[in-house]
């Protein structure tokens, strides 16, 4: 049943990725776009490469707590990312997507390290790498309160600051016993 869900979690992960980078766009064109249309789609991104991080935890993790964590960030983010995608259906439909790395918080991640860590060195790492992701949620969420027309778009980068706040302070939970 638990590979059955997270394989599920991994299509629609997929499923997700792709519509938003089906039609890759520059910096350029991007920003271009109406902000909160940028603001939309970068955190959508954003948020698909915290759960292909979170999906590594759920299999990965030594600790049941940090599975557990993980599993719930999965399911949140998989939320946010449905609302998001609604409110972008409002914004140009039918424009191109505007994924805007330029964005304050807009960085690649590198998982290969993850990817081979394994054990405790591998819920140490995945704690410090997502403390990381939310910081750069935060700070993209503040740009979003500060340039978004959108109440809705404003109302989402807030809930997006203070989930990430709350996960931070989990997290730093879980990891205070480990050091």
């Amino acid at each position: 049943m638990k590979s059955l869900l997270t394989l599920s979690v991994i299509l629609m992960t997929c499923s997700l990725a792709s519509a938003v980078t089906a039609h890759p766009t520059s910096h350029t064109a991007a920003a271009k776009a109406p902000y909160d249309a940028q603001y939309l789609d970068s955190m959508t991104k954003h948020h698909q490469d915290g759960i292909m991080m979170f999906n590594m935890a759920i299999e990965k993790a030594a600790m049941p707590a940090v599975k557990a964590k993980a599993q719930m960030m999965a399911q949140m983010q998989q939320q946010d990312i449905k609302d998001m995608q609604a409110m972008r259906s409002n914004i140009q439909s039918d424009a191109q997507p505007a994924v805007n790395m330029k964005l304050p918080g807009m960085m690649p991640m590198n998982m290969k390290p993850l990817q081979s860590a394994s054990g405790m060195g591998f819920d140490t790492m995945f704690i410090d790498m997502t403390i990381k992701h939310h910081e750069d949620a935060i700070k993209m969420s503040k740009d979003a309160l500060s340039h978004s027309k959108m109440p809705g778009v404003r109302a989402m980068a807030q809930k997006v600051i203070d989930d990430s706040n709350k996960d931070i302070a989990d997290l730093k939970a879980m990891k205070t016993p480990m050091q």
